[in-house]
């Protein structure tokens, strides 16, 4: 289903003004500019028909248009998004990884996971990102705000004296996203601002002062199941948001062992892999669990996964399944656990793919009530 839009010119120039601001490759203010998702299937994806109902509140000419492209096609499929002058896209299924090679560069962040899901335009130059850990990540931060703040963590450290005022750039905090701009860490260029410090930490990681981890999950050790490319996504963005520790489960060893690597030589941050047989004990001095392997995907798939361990005031998130209740967050939620689902992450990711093309920051529950309207949720 498509939205379309007929504008007055000054809603077009002032477009025009959000694109320029962005280096895109539109020599006009009347070419509407084009998103993409390329994908193979797409079958049930919902991410045009979110899209589009922001573009709809926002009153902006912006496309958004879904492609099924076959694996063997990708190369054709991403130059001709080239020719077209599209401003940018998601990637999913095979694609991920297939199409990192096409393009001029990636996002430090995305090099370390290994696989892309976004794209944008730098100048002439499409570059890659990867938004999956940056969702979850941004999901989990929101929700811990419903506990304790650790020593330790960014809002546990003191207020800056007046000397240091100008040399840390200040959080930004909006209605129902309670600061969404500190999300992750740099997306592009684009988001950078001229009021912000050029020294001045990136919003959602971490940074050091006097010695003290700083970031939303500074103070703060999680577990991680699973090892595969979502799971690295996760642990890259809890590393660079300052998380005091990180252990890693998975059924083989050498990869939990090899994700830990990572996350512990490019971030200095304590990160210990443990093998997944039996029934998984959540550890007593965690403050999050999260799961991230194609297990347990409904209410009916239980987790080799020992439920007692699972106790009040523990952040439990499922990146498994499409949205809805599964077998982990129904455990969780009965053992006064904080939870967070599949969808809040998604819907992160969605968040800030449109923040990065656009500058507008969506409202979540528009998001959420159309997820769930199209996945009849």
């Amino acid at each position: 289903m498509l939205y379309h839009f007929r504008l007055n010119a000054g809603q077009r120039v002032r477009q025009s003004s959000i694109s320029n601001q962005q280096s895109t490759v539109m020599s006009s203010p009347a070419v509407q500019p084009l998103l993409c998702l390329l994908g193979y299937p797409v079958g049930g994806n919902p991410t045009q028909y979110l899209i589009e109902r922001v573009f709809a509140q926002h009153d902006l000419d912006w496309r958004y248009l879904t492609f099924e492209v076959r694996p063997e096609d990708l190369g054709d499929a991403v130059r001709g998004l080239r020719a077209l002058g599209f401003r940018g896209g998601h990637c999913v299924g095979p694609h991920r990884q297939a199409v990192v090679p096409l393009l001029d560069r990636t996002t430090e962040a995305a090099a370390m996971i290994g696989s892309v899901n976004l794209l944008f335009r730098e100048g002439e130059a499409f570059v890659g990102e990867n938004t999956e850990g940056k969702g979850v990540a941004e999901a989990i931060r929101v929700a811990l705000k419903q506990l304790p703040k650790p020593a330790g963590s960014c809002e546990a450290v003191r207020e800056p004296a007046p000397q240091e005022q100008n040399a840390v750039a200040p959080s930004v905090s909006l209605e129902t996203g309670e600061g969404r701009h500190e999300a992750s860490e740099t997306l592009a260029p684009q988001e950078q601002t001229a009021t912000q410090s050029q020294d001045a930490p990136t919003p959602g990681t971490c940074t050091e002062r006097g010695g003290r981890r700083q970031g939303w999950a500074a103070g703060r050790r999680g577990v991680l199941l699973g090892a595969g490319q979502l799971a690295r996504a996760i642990a890259v963005e809890l590393a660079a948001a300052g998380i005091a520790g990180l252990t890693i489960v998975d059924r083989t060893e050498s990869r939990a062992a090899e994700l830990a690597a990572i996350v512990s030589e490019n971030f200095s941050v304590p990160a210990t892999a443990a093998v997944w047989s039996g029934d998984y004990a959540a550890p007593s001095d965690v403050d999050m669990l999260i799961h991230a392997t194609s297990l347990g995907e409904d209410e009916e798939s239980p987790l080799p996964l020992a439920v007692e361990s699972l106790r009040p005031g523990l952040l439990v998130a499922d990146g498994s399944g499409r949205g809805g209740p599964t077998w982990l967050l129904d455990k969780a939620a009965g053992r006064g656990c904080v939870t967070v689902d599949r969808l809040a992450m998604f819907l992160e990711q969605i968040a800030i793919s449109v923040r990065l093309w656009t500058g507008v920051d969506p409202d979540r529950q528009l998001l959420r009530d159309a997820a769930e309207e199209f996945l009849g949720l």
